[in-house]
């Protein structure tokens, strides 16, 4: 029986069977997508598309290029060596019983290709496994050859589907090729730009050196000047002469005190050094929008409460000491007047003095003749010994209550124990004495005793982590730029990074657990950082010293209040020590404004 072939006829995809109810679905799949009708002898091509076997001769006769009409993958093989759809003629066999009447349809077995019926004479018939259809015996060898055709179909299927994924490949390759040199060049610009930066910034660098070694040079030409008139023949009343020469040496010595007085800091946002002297201009904290406080701690909400409502006044105005760094309340009491001293860093004078904290009157002075620039203070209860960080003589300084020298903690270097710059100290458990190594970028841990060195983190050169190794010593690289301070508070170390103007608490083993704080003037913000301590329950408070405030926070960086700030009614010009007493008292050291004072 032969199949019926008509001719083929294009149409409109308007023309679609109407009312095709639930099989609408299967009629898409069985429609030809070039005359829009029921498919007739489906032929499948290598992009598995399926047409009309009749539409595909009518489009290879017209001696165009052979292409798929939906996605105009070409072809070569002709229509009647393409494989059978096999799927698409189970549909149409499926369709084709469903559209019969249930008086008509009748389940009998018959070939699904020539529609022979099995009798005596043909009762061999043949159930293929993959279309799940009846074949006679003579379909059933032909069929057999059409699922061979569709094998070497497959292979071809296989080998085109790998020919694209090279070229995608290959495609994927060039196009990171491109972007390799796109990030390289785009790197190398901004390395350009950088390298620009950075000569533009070196050289106000060495313009800034030029003028200070200017400067100096004027003081030491004075100097010279003035010991020689000194040192000479006295030519006029020897009272005049004195007045004359005393006027001189004040001059000379406060010119001397100011060469110290301009801070810089290298803006790593705005890529520039930044200056801050006394002289420079003010800003007002009205200048920018303030975030309004938080309540940081929910579980000490009457802690907090009680410390923003405090209207914090100033108790005692001490101002007998030019240019105040360190301060510290001692952790005895003093036997002379039986209570308990405040001892301040005098770094102009060379001095410690102990005074009353009621009335400003000094009872002691702890001076000693190496003493150079004293800037921290940490007193022991313990052992009842006094620690001074010295900043220009390189180390630290211990006395006992009475004054007397006992030792000297470190020297001049980069090395384990070594020290450059000196600023914050800290005592912490087990005779050890925690140390903002300034100079070197680094915060070491050493033995209040000997002096060793037993952990240090920061920028520390990889000799010096491997001799550490080998000593059983504790060295960790962390990213500080100029600590100034520090303050211990459980297991954590609480660290001023002045240079990054960041808040970092590390733990006992020097790694880094958190961190708060950047570069502004706004709350919660700093400009020219240089002290912190930590009070009761573990409040930071942080001297602001170039917003000339005292910022206090949370140990998690939530700003609870602000003491002072640029304006009319300022408090402070510079934030240069802070030390905070169980009951709260607030002790503040101001360099510029020469003196101390205690908030309560």
């Amino acid at each position: 029986m032969s199949q019926r072939n008509p001719p083929v006829v294009l149409r409109s995809k308007s023309m679609r069977f109407e009312n095709r109810g639930s099989l609408a679905p299967i009629e898409d799949l069985v429609q030809c997508g070039i005359c829009f009708d029921r498919l007739q002898n489906p032929k499948m091509l290598a992009c598995q598309h399926t047409f009309c076997h009749n539409c595909l001769e009518a489009i290879c006769s017209g001696g165009s290029r052979r292409e798929c009409p939906t996605c105009r993958m070409t072809f070569t093989a002709n229509p009647g060596d393409l494989p059978t759809n096999l799927y698409i003629c189970s549909l149409l066999k499926l369709l084709g019983n469903a559209s019969l009447s249930p008086v008509t349809q009748v389940q009998e077995d018959r070939c699904v290709r020539c529609e022979m019926v099995p009798n005596a004479a043909h009762d061999c018939f043949r159930d293929c496994s993959h279309c799940r259809q009846k074949f006679c015996q003579i379909c059933w060898t032909a069929h057999m050859g059409d699922l061979s055709n569709q094998l070497s179909n497959l292979a071809d299927q296989l080998k085109s589907a790998e020919e694209c994924l090279t070229h995608k490949l290959d495609g994927i390759k060039d196009r990171m090729e491109q972007l390799r040199s796109h990030v390289s060049q785009f790197v190398d610009r901004q390395i350009q730009e950088l390298r620009r930066k950075e000569a533009l910034v070196l050289e106000s660098a060495e313009q800034m050196i030029g003028e200070a070694t200017t400067k100096s040079q004027t003081i030491v030409d004075a100097i010279e000047s003035t010991k020689r008139d000194l040192s000479g023949k006295i030519h006029q009343e020897t009272s005049t002469y004195f007045l004359q020469m005393h006027k001189r040496v004040s001059g000379i010595l406060q010119d001397v005190s100011k060469c110290d007085d301009t801070r810089m800091m290298f803006n790593e946002e705005e890529f520039r050094i930044e200056l801050n002297t006394p002289e420079g201009g003010e800003e007002t904290e009205e200048d920018s929008p303030e975030q309004e406080d938080s309540n940081p701690l929910e579980d000490k909400v009457s802690l907090v409460k009680y410390i923003m409502s405090r209207d914090l006044k100033a108790k005692l105005f001490w101002g007998k000491c030019p240019r105040p760094l360190g301060v510290f309340l001692a952790p005895w009491v003093d036997e002379i007047i039986g209570e308990q001293l405040l001892y301040i860093a005098g770094s102009d004078s060379k001095i410690i003095f102990a005074i009353e904290r009621k009335k400003g009157r000094i009872i002691h002075r702890i001076f000693h003749e190496d003493m150079i620039y004293p800037h921290s203070i940490a007193l022991s209860s313990d052992s009842q010994e006094i620690f001074v960080s010295d900043k220009w003589k390189h180390c630290i300084f211990v006395f006992s209550r009475h004054g007397d020298l006992q030792r000297v903690i470190g020297a001049k270097g980069d090395l384990e124990g070594c020290l450059r710059s000196p600023e914050g100290i800290a005592l912490g458990p087990e005779n050890t004495i925690f140390v903002c190594d300034t100079g070197n970028d680094r915060v070491q841990c050493l033995n209040r005793i000997t002096g060793q060195m037993i952990l240090q983190f920061g920028q520390v050169k990889k000799t010096q982590m491997i001799a550490s190794a080998l000593q059983n010593t504790i060295s960790k690289l962390a990213d500080l730029q100029s600590p100034t301070a520090l303050a211990l508070h459980g297991s954590n170390i609480v660290v001023l990074d002045s240079g990054h103007c960041r808040v970092k608490i590390f733990n006992g083993l020097g790694e880094k657990v958190s961190e708060f704080g950047k570069m502004g003037t706004q709350k919660g913000q700093f400009k020219y950082p240089e002290v912190l301590t930590i009070g009761p329950h573990g409040f930071i408070f942080l001297g602001d010293s170039g917003n000339a405030r005292v910022q206090i926070f949370t140990k998690d960086g939530r700003l609870i209040k602000t003491i002072g700030g640029r304006g009319s009614s300022r408090l402070f010009k510079w934030v240069s020590g802070i030390h905070v007493t169980p009951d709260l008292e607030v002790i503040v050291s101001d360099y510029k404004n020469h003196s101390v004072q205690i908030f309560q």
